[in-house]
């Protein structure tokens, strides 16, 4: 199933995940994605994470390390949060 299927899914589980993604500059790992996201099943957040990766958004740096495949991209993401998300991420 190719990421833009996906987003037929609730838009927390789709849009959330990569915009939370963005936060982190560089290489992120799917433990801090479940830190942020610790009502999302660790299966759910890979299988979007391999999705993302299929269509060229990510980039699989290793088992369970992923990063952003063009930094343009990554900043299209964070900035589908709002300002207030952004801040209470950062405070988790």
């Amino acid at each position: 199933m190719e990421y833009a299927d996906k987003l037929s899914e609730p838009i927390d589980d789709n849009r959330n995940l990569l915009s939370i993604s963005a936060l982190f500059q560089g290489i992120f790992s799917i433990d801090w994605l479940l830190d942020l996201s610790a009502e999302r099943k660790p299966s759910k957040i890979l299988s979007q994470l391999e999705a993302a990766t299929k269509e060229g958004l990510l980039v699989k740096k290793e088992p369970g390390y992923y990063c952003f495949a063009d930094e343009k991209k990554r900043l299209e993401w964070i900035n589908q949060l709002s300002e207030n998300e952004k801040r209470q991420l950062h405070i988790q």
